[in-house]
């Protein structure tokens, strides 16, 4: 047979897969390889949360408390210590130690961290009128030591700060910005547990103060800074103000507890 030479084929160097649909592809998988380890490994948190023993959150606690190491206790933190201490006395919390603290800043907000450590913004007492708004807010906090909340969001924080560092390494831009953000991560918690920590305290609202006033009235004041539409409470994890007071009222009306607005106690701190 006689060779017959001839050009090659004008695509023998093209490619014969489209590079930009193999990498959608891939990061599809890896991003749902992620999701699955996320959720996997907060699962386990949940049941590690369960078995952490206050001895053992104190020493978790430590980073936390930094900020406050070297200033000494203030006679407003005496005093809200105190009104925390029986707070606390009608709770099936009595046989652990609650500490308050409170941070100056604009902001209105109560957080509750690792180690019983309970830290009141100064935003926060400059808005509130009453003592039973502020025994809310408190018990709000109770309620997410109650349900082991809090550890859940560490725990949570430091695997995505885990997962993170497998990917990206331990120091580069994405990773320390993650790391900074951490903190925030996680001191937020999903919307079921914020209406749990809701409900928990109108119930303890109600076992010391015999009627719930005061409980709505904040989280009308909070409700003023976020986005009038719900759709935006879709892309957070707390869920809108509207909603939780809703939740509120509607359980008030099935427990049928009292909201006797005039026997508020007015604030003394």
């Amino acid at each position: 047979m006689k060779y017959i030479p001839k050009l090659p084929d004008g695509d023998i160097n093209a490619p014969t897969t489209n590079l930009l649909k193999d990498f959608i592809y891939f990061l599809a998988i890896l991003i749902l390889v992620i999701i699955f380890i996320y959720v996997f490994l907060g699962f386990l948190v949940d049941i590690v949360a369960e078995k952490i023993s206050p001895e053992f959150e104190e020493k978790l606690a430590y980073n936390y408390m930094m900020m406050f190491e070297k200033k000494p206790i203030t006679v407003k933190e005496k005093k809200l210590q105190k009104f925390l201490n029986d707070l606390v006395s009608y709770t099936d919390l009595k046989n652990r130690k609650f500490n308050a603290r409170i941070l100056e800043t604009k902001q209105v907000n109560a957080l509750a961290m690792p180690g019983g450590n309970i830290i009141v913004l100064s935003g926060l007492l400059k808005t509130v009128k009453t003592e039973n708004q502020l025994a809310y807010v408190l018990y709000h906090e109770l309620g997410h030591y109650a349900h082991k909340d809090h550890l859940r969001g560490l725990g949570r924080g430091l695997v995505l700060s885990l997962i993170a560092t497998v990917l990206f390494g331990s120091d580069t831009f994405f990773n320390r910005t993650l790391s900074s953000s951490i903190s925030n991560i996680q001191l937020k918690y999903t919307r079921s547990q914020e209406i749990k920590a809701d409900l928990y305290a109108i119930d303890l609202l109600y076992k010391k103060y015999k009627n719930v006033a005061g409980a709505t009235d904040l989280l009308i004041v909070f409700g003023k800074n976020e986005p009038a539409s719900k759709a935006f409470s879709l892309f957070t994890t707390h869920p809108h103000y509207s909603d939780r007071i809703k939740a509120i009222d509607n359980y008030i009306k099935k427990k049928n507890y009292k909201v006797l607005m005039n026997s508020q106690i007015k604030l003394n701190l």
